[in-house]
């Protein structure tokens, strides 16, 4: 079983696969479906795919 988030954006395609090695539950694979449509490219060049603001974590 598989995920997967694609994005085409100017100059590249990026993908951001997931994969379980295992038969997942219905709840893994919700979990991970929420998480992978959080998943975006930004572009420092363009102001209008500028990287959202985000939470820092850790130290």
């Amino acid at each position: 079983m598989a995920g997967l988030r694609r994005h085409s954006r100017n100059d590249s395609f990026y993908v951001a696969p997931k994969a379980f090695k295992f038969e997942p539950t219905k709840e893994q694979v919700d979990r991970w479906m929420r998480y992978l449509r959080t998943v975006a490219v930004c572009d420092t060049r363009l102001s209008e795919r500028a990287c959202p603001e985000t939470e820092k974590r850790g130290g």
